[in-house]
């Protein structure tokens, strides 16, 4: 677990926590007139996920990694920064909504030899598949990470943006993303009053371009769709 140090100078006040009034009425701080000192310890989530997993682990190293997806929403801190570092074939068949802005990080574990998400039907939610499901100014980060698609539950998304919140990113580096026959899940969802913004670099979207985006039709532009924003300009 990693973590950084914020430092908070308190102003000197009154009562010893607050600024000198003004000539207004509010509150000012004085440069010159510190009490003291606050240090503020900001952790970043780490959980390994692996196909050789057990869900009694707590996953926070990689000989003690998660088996479920489920079991990785449930370690996942929300308003906090989360990494989860992937190992060998992994099943996400759980739907978990973020409760605040909260950042994931999905990335191949180092040294593993492959890393890949099958997305399935959810267990928790009759009409969605398994995925993330973000508030506004959430963002989520894939990194080296293969996704496949084998999901019923289209047209809604594995990476999605409720209504009426704003707007989040998803990032998606060197990786490749494919889906099966009788797959009908989108890989992203916006719902309207939401703005999504994908952006893929190094990745390539095979035999999934037609549905990528949830209502932007195979070879439209998902920039044209109130929804979405993208460097991906065809699909």
């Amino acid at each position: 677990m990693t973590a950084q140090s914020r430092v908070i100078f308190v102003p000197r006040g009154p009562k010893g926590n607050q600024g000198v009034k003004g000539d207004d009425g509010n509150s000012s701080v004085d440069t010159g007139r510190v009490d003291g000192v606050l240090d503020i310890l900001i952790t970043n989530v780490v959980i390994y996920w692996s196909e050789n997993g057990n869900d009694l682990n707590d996953g926070k190293q990689v000989g003690n990694a998660v088996q479920t997806w489920q079991r990785v929403c449930e370690l996942m801190e929300f308003n906090k920064q989360n990494y989860v570092y992937v190992i060998g074939d992994v099943v996400m068949d759980y739907y978990v909504s973020t409760k605040g802005n909260t950042f994931l990080n999905i990335s191949k574990a180092t040294g593993a030899t492959n890393a890949k998400i099958t997305v399935m039907d959810s267990s928790n939610h009759g009409s969605l598949p398994g995925g993330f499901w973000m508030r506004g100014g959430s963002g989520l980060y894939l990194n080296s990470v293969d996704i496949h698609l084998d999901s019923s539950k289209g047209p809604y998304g594995m990476f999605g943006l409720w209504n009426g919140v704003g707007s989040a990113a998803i990032y998606i580096y060197g990786s490749t993303i494919t889906q099966s026959l009788t797959n009908s899940a989108r890989l992203f969802f916006a719902s309207d009053g939401s703005r999504l913004h994908a952006d893929l670099n190094a990745t390539s979207l095979s035999n999934i371009s037609e549905i990528a985006f949830h209502s932007v039709a195979a070879g439209a532009n998902p920039n044209s769709h109130h929804r979405y924003s993208s460097n991906v300009t065809l699909i």
